[in-house]
């Protein structure tokens, strides 16, 4: 039986949990895409860390103390002040440095920003990073330099589970803690382009011709377009009821997801969905970038954790992506909501998008297996990548740039 008992896992440190199954996090996290941000949860950088990943539609978890321990607001308040989607796991211990240690566990690399010499916490960090042989980086300033190491540290690493620490807010002011979130925020956007697309095509000459892109209709998306359009043509787009935005370069369409396959299919030059989408519909051969952002897994959901395959009753949003896997199950197609459907027993399994496993474990549901990895991709037709959009939108992904 599988030892999951932090106590005995973690160096010996004078502080134990309650608990003696807290290291199923460790096996917990990995069910979400690649990257995850993980965070202690304190104010200050962890909150940050959590808030760029949130941002860019990445999982962020926040593991935490018992009783949510933290300095000024709770958790909860932070992410409703903030936009932020998180999930909240407290450990059955108060000690900040169990909490420290856990998640150094659970993670594949630790960025530690200290902007004050040597904080209490930072020496914990890296004393835990030396005990376990976790890889880290420590950051003592929001340069272009440290923007470009920690771009490489993670290209190099190629971690799936990233542990963001540092000084809490009562030891560094806003502006720092704002440089922060704008370092992880570049970097993080860059390691998910890069995990995908490692050597871009951008063309030297670029047509600029006018085009029409549609992008998914949900927040995440519209705060990730918002400020690519911002940066890269100098416009702010004043989201709103709206579907369409006329702008000199181009006309913007905000559609749900399933409705840009069917406006690009129609005419629209540009659209992006998930890949996952792609693999619905069989339109693999139309992806022209995979962005890295807004990852999901696609994964096998039980109300029974022991249930065998050949006892399944599925439903699914994605029936073609399931029957890749399950070709012998009938499927029921659904337009989501799977959850509901295996709580009151219509059926017993699906193969959905996960991302913290949040609203499987509210509903009592286990995780059987991870079928794929998903993100933002663009699709439409081979010559958008002689566009001057197209050249835009890979610099604004791309921040490390190597000799």
């Amino acid at each position: 039986m599988k030892n999951y008992n932090l106590n005995t896992i973690l160096p010996p440190i004078d502080r134990k949990s309650d608990s003696q199954d807290e290291g199923k996090y460790y096996d917990l996290l990995r069910f979400s895409p690649t990257p995850t941000v993980i965070s202690g949860g304190q104010s200050g950088i962890d909150s940050m860390g959590l808030k760029s990943a949130s941002d860019l539609g990445l999982p962020a978890f926040a593991i935490m103390p018992k009783n949510g321990r933290r300095e000024n607001c709770s958790i909860e308040d932070f992410s409703k002040r903030e936009s932020v989607i998180l999930r909240k796991i407290e450990l059955n211990s108060e000690s900040y440095r169990f909490r420290t240690y856990a998640n150094v566990y659970f993670a594949d690399v630790t960025v530690i920003f200290d902007f004050v010499n040597k904080s209490e916490g930072t020496v914990a960090t890296v004393d835990a990073c030396n005990s376990l042989s976790r890889p880290y980086i420590l950051l003592t300033d929001t340069t272009a330099n440290s923007l470009n190491l920690l771009c490489e540290f993670l290209r190099l690493h190629k971690p799936q589970i990233i542990n963001v620490a540092g000084n809490s807010l009562s030891k560094i002011d806003e502006k720092l803690q704002k440089n922060a979130y704008d370092t992880l925020y570049s970097a993080l956007k860059d390691y998910c382009f890069f995990l995908k697309t490692p050597s871009p095509y951008i063309p030297k000459t670029a047509s600029k011709q006018k085009l029409k892109i549609a992008i998914p209709n949900f927040s995440v998306c519209k705060k990730i377009f918002g400020n690519f359009f911002k940066e890269s043509y100098g416009v702010n787009v004043d989201f709103s009821k709206k579907l369409t935005y006329d702008f000199d370069e181009f006309t913007l369409i905000t559609a749900r997801a399933r409705e840009i396959i069917n406006l690009v299919n129609l005419g629209v030059d540009v659209g992006f969905v998930g890949k996952d989408l792609t693999y619905e519909y069989d339109l693999k051969k139309s992806i022209l970038l995979d962005s890295g952002l807004i990852p999901n897994s696609t994964v096998i959901v039980t109300n029974c954790p022991n249930l065998e395959e050949s006892d399944f009753k599925l439903c699914s949003q994605y029936p073609n992506i399931a029957g890749y896997r399950l070709k012998n199950a009938p499927i029921s197609p659904i337009s989501g909501s799977a959850e509901a459907y295996l709580s009151l027993g219509i059926f017993n399994s699906t193969v959905d998008s996960y991302q913290t496993g949040a609203t499987i474990n509210e509903n009592g549901l286990t995780v059987k297996e991870k079928l794929m990895e998903t993100s933002l991709v663009m699709i439409g037709n081979d010559e958008i990548k002689n566009t001057d959009f197209y050249k835009k939108f890979v610099n604004y992904l791309t921040v490390f740039k190597t000799n």
